[in-house]
């Protein structure tokens, strides 16, 4: 995946640059030859940078898109009339719920790597103000604008080609845990991980994170690993990596335990994904069997989790308290 390291994200830098406005309610595209990015590159790596905590997706055989790019790869000058040739496939998709905006193309340069980014803008009317010289403000509206609101950056696209086709990370606004089908359409890609993949490198991260941290967290969580796996699974659709570390760490979650947490996401390419989680994948809890120092054996059914508390002591003692309808001698 174009996955990026600090350096490399501090040495990007954007080497070509343009944007046609689409779906403004006309047959085609407005297509421009140039659009210089001025002083605004700072402003765009900023939205690239934002990508790089997308979903993970490869392009598919066959796609336009990657063969379009790959053009450009082979010959920097056909960048413009490739940008032109995007626009247009964009735009003639035709579908009326994608707003008017612009559709940009860059390609870019980190150390020896060279990346694309396809990112699709929405215009939003924003006011501005002058002053007048009798100190009374003025509001001005201005319809065609970029603003730095997450919600104007709708779909967007970073692409580094490879042998095999591509890799990309993409963010789609309209479909967060995956990809609009307009957008899928137009890239032609599929979801590098499917669910059952993306959860069980989930579980594995967890469980790094917490064996990381065993001597810092609480017995209930170190004892529990896979109940409480289970349990925060059971209760979630969707995946996302600051909710499900809140829920899972609880107030336990200190900043040195999520720093392990994020950096063991990245190690397992789930870092930045959001996902529907495969609820199958993480297996109901078995009997929890416990011994005491002083000889007394528990073995609890999972139907009978809820009637056992333990309650642990800083000093690694616990009080047991068992609620039962009935005691039987064995």
């Amino acid at each position: 995946m174009p996955s990026l390291t600090e350096d490399e994200i501090s040495i990007l830098q954007i080497r070509d640059f343009i944007f046609h406005v689409v779906h403004h309610g006309e047959d085609q595209p407005v297509l421009f030859d140039a659009t210089p990015i001025g002083a605004f590159e700072k402003f765009f790596l900023e939205r690239i940078r934002d990508t790089l905590k997308g979903n993970r997706f490869i392009f598919l055989e066959g796609s336009v898109t990657a063969a379009a790019l790959n053009e450009i790869q082979t010959d920097r000058s056909k960048f413009v009339d490739i940008s032109k040739t995007l626009a247009r496939a964009f735009h003639t998709r035709g579908d009326k719920r994608i707003k008017l905006g612009v559709l940009i193309l860059i390609r870019l340069s980190a150390g020896s790597r060279i990346l694309f980014s396809i990112i699709k803008y929405d215009h939003e009317t924003t006011l501005s103000y002058d002053v007048a010289q009798n100190s009374s403000a003025v509001l001005k509206e201005i319809a065609n604008s970029f603003t730095k609101s997450k919600e104007a950056m709708q779909k967007s696209a970073l692409i580094e080609l490879n042998e095999d086709g591509g890799d990309l990370v993409v963010i789609d606004r309209k479909v967060a845990a995956d990809i609009s089908e307009f957008f899928r359409g137009f890239l032609t890609v599929r979801r590098a991980y499917d669910q059952d993949e993306l959860t069980g490198a989930l579980e594995k991260a967890i469980r790094a994170t917490v064996k990381a941290h065993r001597d810092d967290l609480p017995a209930e969580i170190v004892s529990k690993v896979r109940e409480r796996l289970y349990n925060t699974v059971q209760k979630r659709e969707d995946f996302e990596e600051d909710q499900f570390f809140s829920e899972f760490f609880g107030a336990d979650g200190s900043d040195e335990v999520k720093k392990t947490y994020q950096k063991l996401l990245k190690t397992n390419n789930i870092d930045g994904e959001i996902f529907k989680l495969s609820k199958a994948v993480i297996a109901k809890p078995r009997p929890t069997k416990y011994s005491t120092a002083e000889g007394v054996n528990l073995d609890i059914q999972e139907r009978a989790q809820a009637t056992v508390d333990i309650k642990y002591n800083v000093d690694g003692g616990a009080v047991i308290k068992i609620t039962t309808a009935k005691l039987f001698e064995r």
